[in-house]
């Protein structure tokens, strides 16, 4: 593998980006497969003299995120979440980043997560007391709303309204998709704002509820994430978090909490469908460690292989695909000099499926996970939840999330799909229906 003091850089032609606006993964597959054994970052070129770099290499993805992360920040392509997200962690830059991170972290430390196994098994069962045999389901909507269960009892100590699941689903299903369009520039403004708004609203006459409830009820005798939005204190004034920052917050991990979770849930049960070889080992696995009582967090480190079956489904469909970050000064990587405002385009989609660092990147392989392939390949080949001072806080939660729900599934359904099933790159990577049948195991 190249140095990285000899970075090697391409300009491609403008045909060969032309077809992002339309084709998204076709576009990052094609420079992948085109320029990615040669080089290390693709140019695009605009018309206003800045470029846009797609990385090519982990070692410079690890630069703009790690080492020389001061030197980045996020992209304007950001902003965009803004008018729902506001200031909130996945937004914000800086101190207020920092502040807000630190009071956010102890939800998610170790012994808050035992706490939370619990929930996650729970819900699952009661979801699947609504299933039947051999009855067929949406089940990219399944765990949508499992995932979205989950999210709002562990973290706020609540219920969502089950009347306004389908409403909230559609929302934030909406806001994603017009997001995604004003990335890539193919929508008109006045209809963006329409949308966003509309957007908003449904999904604020869900979240509000919870935030007004909690203010009224106390939060004494409760020790979640909401509880230490209402307790937080800045260390110097002394002053705590506004309410539209309280929400802010709220919204970010009521949406980013659970999108992410549930699709990488929902592509690993496609993915086992269609490699039964894979799902043989999981129920094989799930009858030695569970036998025929649920999972508990106890089990969590020993189901490995189901473990690598979530890896593996997020190496070939990473929920979270890609990213931008902008040099907020001129920067030196590799020996090549990038301006002030150049934007870089970090995508796990690509590098994933690099030839670069996978063998036969495009099969489903989870023993190459139980075999210890991430201590082989640079630590940013292989980044589902970002990385840096900025990688996804909620990480270890949804890895506990995803494993004891696909075994607690697992132990009683097999899951086949039917029909076809597309990748729809928006905010999140879903699919773009997964319809599958359910036949009872036990």
């Amino acid at each position: 593998m190249p140095s990285i003091t000899e970075a090697r850089v391409v300009t491609a032609p403008k045909e060969d980006y032309q077809n992002y606006q339309t084709d998204v993964l076709g576009t990052l597959d094609h420079l992948e497969k085109t320029y990615g054994s040669d080089y290390d970052f693709v140019n695009i070129p605009f018309e206003n003299g800045a470029s846009r770099y797609v990385i090519l290499n982990a070692e410079y993805v690890d630069a703009v995120l790690q080492t020389k992360q001061k030197s980045f920040v996020k992209s304007e392509a950001f902003n965009f979440f803004k008018p729902l997200l506001g200031e909130g962690l996945l937004t914000s830059e800086g101190e207020k980043h920092k502040r807000d991170r630190r009071i956010i972290q102890p939800s998610f430390h170790m012994k808050s997560l035992a706490d939370y196994a619990d929930t996650m098994v729970s819900n699952t069962l009661t979801l699947m007391k609504q299933w039947e045999d051999r009855a067929e389901r949406d089940i990219s909507k399944e765990m949508m709303n499992l995932t979205l269960n989950i999210i709002t009892q562990t973290m706020f100590g609540t219920n969502i309204d089950p009347n306004k699941i389908e409403e909230v689903d559609e929302a934030f299903t909406n806001f994603s998709r017009v997001i995604s369009k004003a990335y890539r520039g193919i929508t008109d403004i006045e209809d963006f704002k329409r949308q966003v708004s509309d957007s908003i609203r449904k999904l604020n006459d869900a979240v509000s509820p919870i935030i007004k409830e909690r203010r009224e009820s106390g939060t004494q005798e409760h020790d979640d994430l909401l509880a230490a939005l209402f307790r937080a204190k800045d260390e110097e004034s002394g002053v705590g978090m506004t309410d539209q920052e309280i929400y802010e917050h709220v919204m970010t991990f009521f949406l980013a909490g659970h999108e992410t979770t549930s699709n990488a849930l929902s592509w690993t049960w496609h993915l086992l469908s269609e490699n039964p070889d894979s799902e043989e080992k999981f129920h094989a696995e799930i009858a030695a460690v569970l036998g025929n009582r649920p999972p508990t967090l106890e089990d969590f480190n020993k189901l490995t292989y189901t473990k690598a079956i979530i890896q593996e489904s997020m190496r070939i469909f990473p929920p979270a695909y890609q990213s931008g970050r902008q040099a907020s000064t001129d920067v030196e990587m590799g020996g090549y000099h990038f301006k002030k405002g150049d934007t870089f385009l970090i995508s796990q989609y690509i590098l994933h499926r690099s030839n670069r660092y996978f063998k036969e990147p495009f099969m489903f392989l989870p023993e190459r996970f139980e075999q210890g392939i991430l201590k082989d390949v640079p630590k940013f080949a292989y980044f589902p939840f970002g990385g840096g001072s900025r990688i996804c806080i909620g990480n270890h939660f949804a890895m506990m999330e995803a494993v004891l729900v696909l075994a607690a599934i697992g132990q009683h359904y097999q899951l086949r799909t039917i029909g076809d099933v597309q990748p729809e790159p928006m905010i999140t990577l879903k699919p773009n229906q997964l319809l599958m049948k359910l036949t009872k195991r036990m």
